[in-house]
């Protein structure tokens, strides 16, 4: 049924990329951090994530991974991975 392909074509997980400018990227648009901790429980509605995944630059500093981590557990994300990119 439609009711089923949908709920079958969500996606289980969300990326967020974490650029050197300290902004947050979310399905290619850049948010400041204070605009991406406001919007984000909006911009994934709907989706549920079962798991987030973290994408950063090397040269972005630990701080900043730590803060949005903190962020997405207090909303209730448990399942939070680190994405690399091999050079």
């Amino acid at each position: 049924s439609a009711a089923e392909r949908t709920s079958q074509e969500k996606p289980s997980f969300a990326v967020i990329g974490i650029n050197t400018s300290k902004q947050f990227i979310y399905e290619k648009t850049p948010y400041a951090p204070e605009e991406f901790y406001q919007k984000f429980p909006l911009l994934i509605e709907g989706i549920d994530p079962e798991k987030i995944f973290l994408h950063a630059d090397k040269r972005v500093f630990y701080e900043q991974i730590i803060d949005l981590m903190t962020y997405l557990q207090s909303q209730g994300h448990k399942k939070i991975g680190l994405v690399f990119q091999e050079k």
